[in-house]
């Protein structure tokens, strides 16, 4: 059916009335050749019956990349222990397959689900981290407005990382603490936030932090001080 065809009303059905599950999915999407369009990548979503849609990140290289790219502040050169190029230390349970954590989390890695992605090392923050990006956002948000036509917008999703996930991928080399580190870039990366969300879509913020951040930035830590890194993290959101 049509990409800007009208959603499925969201309005709970009577039980027994065969109820409709509503249904979306975690943002990213395998990423295909340049002839892919992205009003096929939409039309696919619903197709499938998917209630809330996006633009399966496909105007993006990686929605990490993206945002670095609009953050002043960043800069400097992260390589990890066990000899892999990548934008996170590589998994405490990878420090003994050093080419396997290659394959999976290096540039051109498995997680990203984009093969074709060039590796970025210039993940650290070495200076203030002030937002830089009101008008290269679009470069990356117009072209899914744009696709979804007149489809009701609240049924449609940005996905964002949360500022914890940022500190992730992006070694602190400036602030005295991880508290002070998230909150500054709770500051830089609002202004994005809102934008997004004045557009009528839904801001899905991401954080995978909360659990990867345990064996990946976060893997020298205590239980406790893991705890205190969520706390720092769930006050940044």
């Amino acid at each position: 059916r049509p990409a800007t065809q009208a959603a499925k009303p969201l309005a709970a059905a009577p039980q027994g009335s065969g109820a409709w599950v509503r249904c979306t999915h975690i943002g990213s999407l395998p990423r295909g050749t340049k002839d892919t369009k992205l009003e096929d990548i939409i039309s696919a979503q619903v197709d499938s019956g998917v209630d809330w849609i996006n633009d399966g990140e496909w105007t993006r290289e990686n929605y990490i990349s993206d945002i670095l790219s609009r953050l002043a502040g960043i800069g400097g050169m992260v390589q990890t222990s066990g000899g892999c190029m990548c934008e996170m230390p590589c998994a405490a349970d990878m420090h003994d397959v050093p080419r396997f954590a290659q394959r999976y989390t290096g540039g051109n890695g498995l997680i990203t689900l984009n093969p074709k992605r060039v590796a970025t090392a210039d993940v650290a923050c070495t200076g203030p981290v002030t937002y830089k990006g009101q008008d290269s956002l679009w470069d990356s948000l117009q072209p899914f407005l744009d696709a979804i036509g007149d489809r009701d917008r609240s049924t449609c999703f940005w996905s964002v990382p949360s500022p914890g996930t940022m500190a992730v991928f992006c070694e602190n080399r400036y602030y005295r603490s991880h508290a002070e580190f998230t909150a500054a870039l709770a500051q830089a990366l609002r202004p994005e936030y809102e934008a997004i969300a004045a557009t009528g879509l839904a801001l899905q913020v991401d954080g995978p932090d909360l659990a990867m951040g345990r064996h990946t930035r976060h893997s020298d830590l205590s239980d406790e001080g893991f705890l205190e890194v969520l706390r720092n993290n769930v006050d940044a959101i």
